[in-house]
């Protein structure tokens, strides 16, 4: 089976490291704050912020999110669509849901790129209706891959091969043409988009000639228009203020606060280890992170653990959630469920921002998707 870290895909910050700071372990609300004593300045051009060291403890239990919707695989209209493509050499891929998005009334959109479509659900995962004509995932054409809701409008970005194309769906009806997204002229690739003030915003994971070549990071898009993206310092976050992750190595990573005085570098290092009768051990491990949520002052990360127990040889992974606001401070940092018996259908997108600030996760299992929301 695909380690879960290994396929978070191409937009994944791999991280490792000999940053050292304050341990911590958060699994309270996101009112109570990490114990870390920098704080960002205005004035820091750049400044950097004490380190912190963040657990990822394998013997934590998930933390229980509340289980908003379980949405069904099967052929009928109000279900999912899921794909197993085998061959006779015992390979096998699965397809099913590639990432979803929720709207202002708290209605789920599941992009169901079996079924070509848009799927529509209630916050107790009613079925609402669908938008159709998106393309068929075998073909040679694009095929959903991430959604973003911006200004009533859902902006659907496809891949096919290296090179990735958005269509715009308004008043429920997907547009016919297809808008590539261009940097100084050049055709560039992206894996995530997000709603910002000013529309959308991409993470841009490169050029597509030479593939992965050039800038990388967020990028506002002009769309609705030409398609032209302008490369921000970060994910934004209010007005003027950006947050983004820099990987260090295999264990460390750095989130960078922007704003027009300068950037602020807070270095967070996550030590894998585990609990064996209460005596903590540190494990060989590495991590990876990606931003996944934007909210106003502060983001929401994936950070995907895997690590060797060293007595038996054997993996073990799992899913941390890790908000983090602008005054350099982690909110909150607490374990998730991870993909159940369904983990080897490839999704991109773990978590997205909805109203009211809540974080809401998209888990997959073997007979359906589960929606799952942590209040703010």
């Amino acid at each position: 089976m695909t380690s879960r870290v290994a396929a978070l895909g191409v937009g994944l910050v791999f991280l490792g490291g000999c940053t050292h700071g304050p341990a911590v372990n958060v699994r309270t609300s996101a009112a109570q704050s990490t114990p870390t004593t920098g704080s960002r300045t205005s004035s820091a051009s750049p400044a950097s912020l004490e380190a912190v060291t963040l657990l990822a403890d394998f013997s934590d239990p998930p933390s229980r999110w509340e289980l908003l919707a379980t949405i069904p695989f099967g052929p009928a209209t109000a279900h999912l669509g899921y794909l197993f493509v085998g061959s006779r050499e015992g390979a096998y891929s699965e397809a099913g849901p590639a990432s979803f998005a929720i709207d202002a009334d708290g209605s789920i959109w599941v992009l169901d790129i079996v079924k070509r479509r848009l799927a529509r659900y209630s916050p107790d995962g009613a079925f609402l209706g669908a938008v159709p004509g998106l393309h068929p995932l075998l073909s040679q054409l694009p095929f959903g891959q991430d959604v973003a809701i911006s200004n009533g409008r859902m902006y659907v970005l496809q891949t096919g091969g290296p090179r990735t194309t958005i269509r715009i769906v308004t008043h429920g009806v997907v547009t016919e043409g297809e808008q590539t997204v261009t940097l100084d002229g050049q055709e560039v690739v992206m894996h995530l988009v997000f709603p910002s003030p000013n529309e959308i915003v991409g993470a841009v994971a490169g050029l597509l000639e030479p593939l992965g070549s050039g800038s990388t990071g967020f990028a506002e898009l002009d769309l609705p228009g030409a398609g032209s993206a302008t490369l921000l310092p970060g994910a934004p976050v209010g007005p003027s203020r950006w947050i983004d992750v820099v990987g260090v190595d295999d264990r460390s990573f750095e989130v960078h606060f922007s704003d027009p005085a300068g950037t602020a570098v807070q270095p967070i290092r996550v030590a894998t280890v585990l609990r064996d009768h209460g005596r903590l051990k540190h494990l060989d491990g590495f991590i990876g992170a990606e931003i996944q949520a934007v909210f106003p002052d502060s983001v929401g990360l994936l950070v995907g653990a895997a690590a060797v127990l060293p007595r038996s040889g054997e993996n073990v992974e799992g899913t941390w959630y890790l908000q983090v606001s602008s005054d350099g401070h982690p909110l909150i940092w607490e374990r998730v469920p991870e993909d159940g018996e369904g983990k080897d259908i490839r999704h991109l997108r773990t978590f997205v921002g909805g109203p009211d600030d809540a974080v809401y996760q998209m888990r997959i299992v073997r007979t359906g998707v589960q929606i799952l929301r942590r209040p703010p």
